[in-house]
């Protein structure tokens, strides 16, 4: 996410990452970056509270990631 952002230009700070793993939640958050989890059926039993929000579906996720914005 680091090198992403550095390529790009911007500040993590500024960024929001969509990740379907804890351990992509943790690596957006360690990055310092706001975190939106996607819960499915593969990830059902991971601890995914680190995010900053959830949702069931990234279909009409638009709503919360504005909401997310610093």
């Amino acid at each position: 996410y680091l090198l992403a952002a550095s390529r790009l230009g911007v500040d993590p700070a500024h960024c929001t990452a969509v990740e379907d793993s804890r351990y992509g939640v943790a690596a957006a958050k360690a990055a310092g970056m706001r975190c939106l989890a996607v819960r499915c059926a593969d990830n059902a039993e991971q601890d995914l509270s680190q995010a900053d929000a959830e949702i069931p579906a990234l279909h009409g996720s638009l709503d919360v990631l504005l909401g997310l914005r610093a």
